[in-house]
């Protein structure tokens, strides 16, 4: 199973890069595969704009299973157009640590 995690980035105090890498820790040691988008974004210079980050990041995300939308965060533009282009298609789309590891339990057999 490949999960790419969601949760704003823009106006977060470092990027909310330490909420994105404790998921990753998590869902890594459950077995699953992860897509970070502080990680697959790195390279975009800074100062970018947002449409330039959305163009690496869609791609990343068909490529998942699911989308893990990170808890306690008010949606953003970003994660708003992560979860209607997960919905279009038909990914599982994830709120807690707890669905994640439900689903990939379910879809492994383990």
């Amino acid at each position: 199973m490949k999960v790419y995690i969601s949760a704003p980035i823009t106006g977060q105090p470092n990027g909310n890069k330490e909420a994105f890498a404790e998921a990753e820790r998590k869902l890594t040691e459950l077995g699953i595969e992860v897509v970070n988008p502080h990680k697959i974004c790195a390279n975009i210079p800074e100062g970018s704009d947002w449409e330039d980050y959305m163009y690496v990041c869609l791609p990343a995300l068909q490529g998942c299973d699911a989308l893990y939308i990170l808890e306690g965060f008010e949606p953003s533009y970003g994660v708003k157009t992560e979860r209607v282009f997960a919905k279009i298609n038909e990914m599982f789309i994830i709120y807690t640590i707890g669905e994640v590891e439900f689903i990939y339990r379910t879809i492994s057999g383990t």
